[in-house]
Formats: structure tokens, C-alpha cells, sequence
């Protein structure tokens, strides 16, 4: 895994491992450790996956609360061009994608990844994604640093949806929450 540190920290290369000299995870809950892992990428698209993170914590960085809270996020990411995550477009709500949260867990758990959550990043062109609990998951296309902002809001549990999918969604009633 690699640790994306702020920009004024030094990196030091581990192996495979790229961390902070400092410290790339913290354990006494002053950070909140945001992992990202993708699906569907070759080891040819590496560079595709590693420019997809970057998109998505530059726009991540652009809202509140992220921006002033910056120096309390840790960014570290996982590649992953082996173990299918079974990440799937739902066949009724085509626009959500969720994928195998064990099997998520256990690539970044044996990659050795900290993380308090996790955001997925299918190789999709095709429009999607979906959040709760500790993982988010985001196509990769043209919109994808949207979606995957939009959707790691909801493992927060701030963020209410914006349709009434489910029954316990709460009533639509025109207001923002």
C-alpha cells in the first residue's frame, strides 16, 4: 500500500510500502484513515488507479468539512490487480454498485493498509456507486470524484439519500439534510 501524506512531509520507500517518516496511520484516534482500493484494474493500469485517487482527494478536499479538517484525514491506498472484489451494478437500481465488503476488508487487511474507511474504485465506465457503514464504492469514470465524495458523506452517516430506494430512506420531502 501507499501512504499520500500531506505535501510538506518527506516520504521514506519501504519495499512496496510507501510511508510517512512520521507516521502514516495514527492509533490514537486523531485521524481518520481513508483507504482507497480499486476493482477491476491491471497492474497495466496502475498509473489509471493512482490518478483516479488523486482526482478524488482533490475534490474531496474542496468541501467542508474535509478542507478544514485536512490535517486530521490520512489518505493511504491499495493496489489491488488480483483479487476480484465482486463489485457489481445492481440488476434493478443499475446505478448501484456494491461489492464483497469481507473480501474488500481482507485485501487491505493483508496489504496491511490502516484504515477507519474505505472507498473502492471500480475500473467502470459505467455510472454508479453506493456508501454505508465503513466503505464507500465509486465508478471511475468522469464524474467519479462526485460520486465517490457523494457516497463516502453516507459512511459518515450525515448524509441522507437523495431518493427513496429503501424503506427506512425517511420521507422525500423537498429539504436538504
Amino acid at each position: 500500500f501507499r501512504s499520500l501524506p500531506p505535501a510538506s512531509s518527506p516520504l521514506t520507500r519501504l519495499g512496496d510500502c510507501l510511508i510517512e517518516t512520521a507516521e502514516a496511520a495514527t492509533t490514537d484516534g486523531s485521524a481518520l484513515d481513508v483507504t482507497f482500493v480499486g476493482d477491476n484494474y491491471t497492474a497495466t493500469d496502475l498509473f489509471t488507479f493512482d490518478a483516479d485517487v488523486d482526482r478524488v482527494i482533490g475534490h474531496m478536499l474542496t468541501y467542508e468539512p474535509y478542507t478544514a479538517r485536512s490535517a486530521q484525514l490520512r489518505f493511504h491506498s491499495v493496489d489491488n490487480t488480483t483479487v476480484d472484489l465482486a463489485c457489481v451494478h445492481d440488476a434493478t437500481t443499475g446505478r448501484l454498485i456494491t461489492c464483497n465488503q469481507a473480501t474488500v476488508t481482507s485485501v487491505v487487511n493483508d496489504a496491511g493498509a490502516p484504515y477507519d474507511k474505505l472507498i473502492v474504485l471500480v475500473k467502470d465506465s459505467t455510472y454508479g456507486g453506493s456508501g454505508g457503514g465503513a466503505m464507500a464504492v465509486s465508478y471511475n469514470g468522469s464524474s467519479a470524484p462526485q460520486v465517490a465524495v457523494h457516497e463516502f458523506g453516507h459512511t459518515l452517516g450525515t448524509l441522507s439519500d437523495e431518493y427513496n430506494l429503501y424503506a427506512s430512506n425517511g420521507v422525500v420531502d423537498g429539504k436538504t439534510y
